[in-house]
């Protein structure tokens, strides 16, 4: 009997101990999923806002005529083209800004909404949301691309305006340094004074 009992409280403090580490672990992980949601929590309001500056225009044409007008029609010149196309591009850049705007609006609300279905999901529900996941973030960098493609073109045009500035500076010193030449060539250096 005596021995019985023994195992028996033997049992007892080894069900005792499997129960609180059992109990042990809970927490822990319910301390990991509580920082989770906390990191989470904090990531979703950190005060990123848009102003909406220029936010209607969504079309090129718009963006266009709206750069004429702040910044005035392109005047009849030699560097009319050039011009053109400097304004064409800016006109694309703000259509761009304002359309990623919308695209980034509307991925925080995907984001928002995967959150919320996951920690519902079955584990084929999980792996399907995963794959979809998966496919929206290479659809954003596929954007995040293009934006950077948009800012290459845009440092592209600032350089060749640049260099356009420093051959035109360059062409305007060949032609004063030409007509020095040219008049001194005319200039009678004799120093003889004129006799009246």
């Amino acid at each position: 009997m005596v021995k019985i009992l023994a195992e028996n409280i033997k049992r007892y403090q080894q069900l005792k101990s499997m129960v609180d580490t059992a109990r042990n672990r809970d927490q822990y992980i319910r301390l990991i999923n509580s920082g989770l949601e906390n990191s989470l929590g904090l990531l979703n309001s950190l005060p990123i806002k848009d102003e909406r500056i220029l936010s209607e225009l969504h079309n090129f044409q718009k963006a266009f005529n709206t750069i004429q007008e702040v910044y005035g029609a392109i005047p009849k010149s030699d560097e009319a083209a050039l011009q053109m196309l400097h304004d064409q591009s800016v006109a694309e850049s703000i259509k761009m800004a304002s359309n990623i705007k919308k695209y980034a609006k509307n991925q925080e609300e995907n984001a928002n909404k995967i959150s919320i279905q996951s920690r519902r999901a079955s584990p084929k529900g999980a792996a399907r949301m995963t794959a979809e996941t998966n496919s929206k973030i290479l659809h954003t960098l596929n954007q995040l691309l293009r934006i950077n493609g948009q800012i290459l073109k845009l440092q592209s045009e600032s350089l060749a305006m640049n260099n356009k500035a420093g051959k035109d500076s360059v062409g305007h010193f060949n032609k004063i340094n030409s007509d020095i030449k040219s008049n001194l060539k005319n200039f009678d250096g004799s120093m003889k004074l004129q006799k009246f």
